[in-house]
């Protein structure tokens, strides 16, 4: 039985189709994974019990984040190990540049940040100013990047 052209490259197309996506998934060979930085592993771990903003109350004292951190990994030792409890006791470490990096992108055209500090605002209050400011900017924030800037505009 003599099969159509068109069946044929239908067919070449639907097994190209079907297989280019595995393969293109696939890590080249002996290519090893980019390690996820502290911040990523603090988001991933700690926001599944809690959102990360929650967190961000405690982390300018750096005896209050490593006692946390422990009381954290105390729950549920399989979710967090000692590599992750190290990067987020890390995260301590690189916070405050990962908050002047969200800060000067989001509202250091127009604001200053000592100036804002000076206002000694509520967390409630500064999650409403947070929220509108966005809006009014048109600065795409996540949720977790108005919860840091809220974190550290609130006075401890």
């Amino acid at each position: 039985m003599k099969r159509h052209p068109v069946t044929a490259f239908i067919g070449l197309v639907l097994v190209t189709g079907l297989l280019l996506p595995a393969c293109a998934t696939a890590p080249p060979p002996g290519a090893a994974a980019r390690p996820a930085t502290p911040r990523e592993v603090f988001l991933n771990k700690c926001s599944k019990c809690h959102p990360a903003g929650k967190a961000y109350a405690i982390i300018h004292r750096r005896d209050l984040w490593d006692a946390q951190v422990a009381v954290c990994t105390s729950h549920d030792p399989s979710w967090i190990k000692d590599a992750d409890m190290k990067a987020i006791i890390a995260y301590y470490e690189d916070h405050p540049q990962v908050l002047a990096r969200v800060f000067n992108r989001s509202c250091g055209d127009c604001h200053q940040w000592a100036k804002l500090r000076e206002l000694h605002k509520s967390g409630t209050q500064w999650e409403s100013i947070i929220s509108f400011m966005g809006g009014m900017s048109g600065t795409m924030m996540s949720r977790d990047e108005a919860e840091l800037l809220c974190g550290g505009l609130t006075d401890p």
